[in-house]
């Protein structure tokens, strides 16, 4: 059976923690390889989903370990450093990655996160790839560097 993508993952953590928590909005997702470093999607094996309870300052996350997903966990504080927006459902994982490579970045990636940081100018949700801090935005496309 073929590995689920980033955004049937991020469907399902959704359909998870609203089930308890209705007002809960999916506003980051961070992602872990196995092995220390990834070249693939695939090799993205650990997951965190974090959502803001809107019009509370609190929060929920979701672990995810290869596709089995824990309980939501609730924490009585708000989501700091992001945007309490909804992420984009456009790109996946595998379609940021695939950006990179075609912009000259084939070096292997430690650990992702999809966020709309709150810093002034941040234009849209980006997927940020590290150790590089490489920017693939999640509805422009575009593929930059952050030194």
């Amino acid at each position: 059976m073929a590995k689920k993508s980033s955004l049937q993952l991020m469907e399902e953590a959704d359909r998870i923690v609203s089930a308890p928590y209705p007002d809960a909005v999916l506003v980051a997702a961070d992602g872990k390889p196995a092995s220390g470093m990834a070249t693939v999607a695939e090799d993205y094996n650990e997951w965190l989903f974090i959502f803001q309870l809107f019009n509370k300052n609190e929060s929920v996350t979701i672990h995810c370990l290869d596709e089995a997903f824990g309980p939501p966990q609730h924490h009585p504080h708000p989501v700091l450093n992001v945007m309490h927006e909804s992420l984009p459902r456009t790109l996946s994982l595998d379609g940021a990655i695939g950006l990179a490579r075609r912009a000259g970045f084939n070096n292997a990636f430690k650990s992702v996160s999809l966020f709309k940081s709150t810093l002034p100018g941040t234009a849209e949700a980006s997927y940020v790839f590290t150790p590089l801090f490489l920017l693939v935005g999640a509805t422009s496309s575009t593929v930059h560097e952050e030194l």
